[in-house]
Formats: structure tokens, sequence, C-alpha cells
């Protein structure tokens, strides 16, 4: 899987110089500029940063199901263009998607490549640091999410250690990716609260 190059639309974004972007990066920043607006206040954490903008990609974004056809799914449903322009993606668009949002609210976030359903399917997910910890998230596997007696989400795949990764049949190059090994002392199926106020 190609990674998406964010490069130019993160420097518009820092500069607020959008003359070098395309027509479709334009596109894209202003919809992820939407995005932040409706999701990020200024004195939220790198956490509540996080939880905001998963919540608001696991919601609102649809897994596109041209991918089980068998003309496939456009280029837009690996990129950012797929869930911002259109609401909707594959896994690798939803990763990146994610990665832009977090990188453009001044969280650290890396796109993670491998691979699931028992090394069959690629697939992609993200990792997310904070207070100097990594955690894995993995908003395409979490679009189905639960809620709790309080209506609040429940995450299986947000911010939960390498090793949960692994025993739920994720695959990645272990060498060259951090590991995710703080504990967030509770349950993967409830991790958001076991982590609130980071």
């Amino acid at each position: 899987m190609t990674l998406y190059d964010a490069a130019d639309i993160l420097s518009a974004w820092e500069s607020g110089d959008r003359s070098a972007l395309s027509k479709k990066e334009r596109r894209v920043l202003e919809a992820a500029e939407a995005v932040l607006d409706q999701c990020i206040t200024p004195e939220m954490s790198g956490y509540e940063k996080e939880l905001a903008l998963y919540g608001w990609l696991t919601g609102t974004v649809a897994y596109d199901p041209a991918h089980y056809s068998v003309i496939g799914v456009s280029r837009d449903a690996y990129e950012p263009c797929g869930p911002l322009l259109k609401g909707r993606g594959v896994c690798l668009g939803f990763a990146e998607t994610f990665r832009l949002l977090m990188n453009m609210a001044g969280v650290e976030c890396i796109t993670v490549t491998g691979a699931a359903l028992r090394n069959r399917e690629h697939h992609a997910w993200n990792m997310v640091k904070l207070n100097g910890e990594w955690y894995c998230a993995d908003p395409t596997w979490d679009m189905s999410h639960g809620v709790d007696q309080n209506g609040e989400p429940l995450y299986r795949y947000f911010n939960v250690t390498s090793d949960w990764m692994a025993d739920t049949d994720h695959q990645w190059d272990y060498d060259s990716t951090p590991e995710a090994t703080a504990e967030d002392g509770g349950s993967p199926f409830n991790s958001i609260i076991a982590v609130r106020g980071m």
C-alpha cells in the first residue's frame, strides 16, 4: 500500500499559503479544516483531540462497498479525498485521513500498513503518540462500535497496545514500527474511559 503524501497540504495549513496546492488538495484541506473547526477547541488535550477526531471519522465516514466489487474502488478511497470529500473510503483512506487530521491538530500520528484476516488482506491503521507513549488505533475496525449506558462510544481498537493488535489479527513489520506498550489499565473494549484525561 502506498501512503498518501500530505506534505504540501500540511505546509499550506501551517503557512496559510495555498498557492502550491492543486485544486483537489485545496478541497481536501478545506474539508479537513471544516472537521477541525467542528471537532477541536484550543483548550483540548492531545487525547481529547484524538478522541473527537476518531469519533468524527468512525461516526461519519462509511466503508466503500465498491471495494468488494469486480471493478473496485477509485484511488480516492485510499486517500483523504474519499473520506473527507465523498464520505467513504477503505482502510488506508481511513488511516490516512486520521493521520492528516491528527497532524493538523498538532498530535503526532503515523499510518501502519500490514495485513489482517489471517494475512489474506492488506490493512492499515494508526499509531498516536500521547505524552511520550505510543498507542494503536484502528478507525476502520471501530466503525461499528457500541455505546455504554451513558451513550458514550465503546471502541475496541482505540488506544490499545501492539500486543492487542497482534492478538486481534493485525500483522505488520514489527521492526520498523514503534511499539505501543503503554498500559491503559482497562479493557480494550472500553479503553476510552481508561485513558481519559491524557
